[in-house]
């Protein structure tokens, strides 16, 4: 018998006393209910903005609870409004009507050039004392935008209390910023601002609590240095489509539980310098680039997954994720460089269109097979179509990796959708004769054009594999 489709739990209001009990709740009794007005409100504050409301329908006793818990405020949650006048009428109402204290508030980006008056009257409200989280939200990079308006200053009294901040679409003056401290600031995003290298130190050296740096889009700064007892992890992301100067440089001087590095840009000249960070876990995606060095850990400089010099190769016995991107499959190249991480559990490598290798291992790798010790557990191929040097490599890997425990193969949606190639692949790749006994394989839909990253929001660098994705 077929499995009832899962349907979301939403929260239940108070039960009509003659109401008949159900299983597992065979008093029935609303025990919900009966919690304390401030244990509700705080629960209620943690729902989607526009069910917090909807819980005022539930009954006369959680009519103004929502009003009780601290403001959780965050457009996206939203019914998309006929136009902005329409949103914000909905924010000042909502505004007018909870007293405060808040905990998160989000408007998009623009509204500091299209509605900066309503936004300087939002901040300035008491609703927002104590406010703990701010984003100005955008979705996308808009590269015809010509002005970049610095925020308003009364963003910064809250600087004190603030945990979560993300700062989209504006411009950071030196001197609003500079003089500044956040002491319980623990995530940062900069995703398409203006920052002067000389502002974004400040700021970052006024953060003693910060976990999370997520760095996108950014134009005025060419070089970050990165020194932090607190930092977790790094996500960087820049393009060559600005006018202005745009990160070369990352050097993590020193990082004693930096757990992730991660960069984005496919065809960036970021130069990454890893120095000191000896907890670190999960690192990519490491990208070919002809033209500059891209990787230096330790003393290992790498172009792409190519090392300059192996003889001066120091093992990061820390690292148990990577991701890389290279331009061709060459078989040759990714060994020698996962030598270079002999803990490594999990690799993911993003698949270009380019061909031209012809990976024939069994002659050429005889005696590296018996001395290579291939501790992989997870092989993640993506945009994987089958071409003969993609099926050589990976059955390189099928019958060598004995402790491989999930190979998944992530391609198109032609050839996802057609069952006669997933068949011809399982004969071509030969994955009944796998070295591990307990291995599975799985071929799944890429439903992503050109980024293998999902990484929306600073927190989203918080998940011990960002890479992972379960669309």
């Amino acid at each position: 018998m077929e499995d009832a489709p899962a349907t979301k739990k939403r929260f239940q209001g108070p039960r009509c006393k003659d109401s008949t009990p159900k299983e597992g709740n065979e008093d029935g009794v609303d025990h919900i209910s009966r919690l304390p007005n401030n244990i509700l409100g705080e629960i209620i504050s943690l729902l989607p903005t526009m069910d917090c409301a909807r819980t005022k329908c539930l009954s006369s006793k959680w009519s103004d609870l929502w009003l009780s818990g601290p403001l959780n405020f965050d457009y996206c949650d939203l019914k998309d409004p006929h136009d902005d006048k329409d949103l914000v009428s909905i924010i000042s109402s909502i505004f007018n009507a909870h007293p405060g204290p808040a905990r998160r508030f989000c408007i998009p980006a623009h509204y500091l050039c299209t509605n900066i008056d309503n936004v300087v009257t939002w901040l300035e409200s008491p609703t927002l004392n104590g406010l703990q989280e701010l984003e100005f939200h955008i979705t996308e990079v808009d590269f015809t935008l010509s002005l970049y308006p610095p925020p308003p200053a009364s963003i910064f009294r809250f600087s004190s209390t603030l945990r979560i901040v993300s700062f989209g679409g504006c411009r950071l003056p030196d001197i609003m910023v500079n003089q500044l401290q956040f002491p319980n600031l623990q995530q940062l995003t900069l995703f398409d601002a203006i920052i002067s290298e000389e502002t974004l130190h400040a700021m970052l050296e006024s953060c003693p609590k910060l976990e999370i740096l997520l760095m996108k889009h950014n134009e005025g700064f060419r070089y970050v240095r990165i020194n932090s007892r607190s930092l977790k992890s790094i996500g960087v992301h820049t393009d060559s489509f600005r006018q202005g100067p745009t990160i070369e440089e990352l050097i993590i001087e020193n990082a004693p539980i930096l757990e992730r590095l991660i960069s984005f840009e496919r065809y960036s000249r970021l130069h990454i310098s890893v120095i000191s960070a000896p907890k670190l876990e999960t690192l990519g995606c490491i990208f070919e680039n002809n033209d500059k060095t891209m990787l230096t850990l330790g003393s290992t400089t790498f172009l792409g997954i190519r090392s300059v010099d192996m003889r001066a190769m120091v093992p990061m016995h820390t690292v148990k994720v990577l991701s890389v991107f290279p331009l061709s499959l060459c078989l040759d190249d990714v060994l020698n460089f996962i030598r270079c991480f002999p803990c490594l559990e999990k690799l993911y490598i993003q698949l270009s269109c380019a061909q031209g290798h012809t990976n024939q291992w069994p002659r050429k790798h005889r005696n590296l097979i018996k001395s290579l010790d291939l501790c992989l557990k997870t092989i993640v191929m993506i945009n994987y179509r089958g071409a003969a040097e993609q099926s050589e490599f990976v059955t390189f890997f099928v019958e060598n990796a004995r402790m491989l425990e999930s190979m998944r193969f992530v391609v198109p949606s032609c050839f996802y959708h057609d069952k006669n190639w997933i068949r011809s692949q399982n004969r071509q790749l030969k994955l009944d004769k796998s070295s591990s006994r307990c291995v599975s394989f799985t071929f799944t839909e890429n439903q992503f054009h050109h980024n293998m990253i999902h990484v929306l929001r600073a927190s989203d660098l918080s998940a011990a594999d960002p890479f992972h994705c379960n669309c």
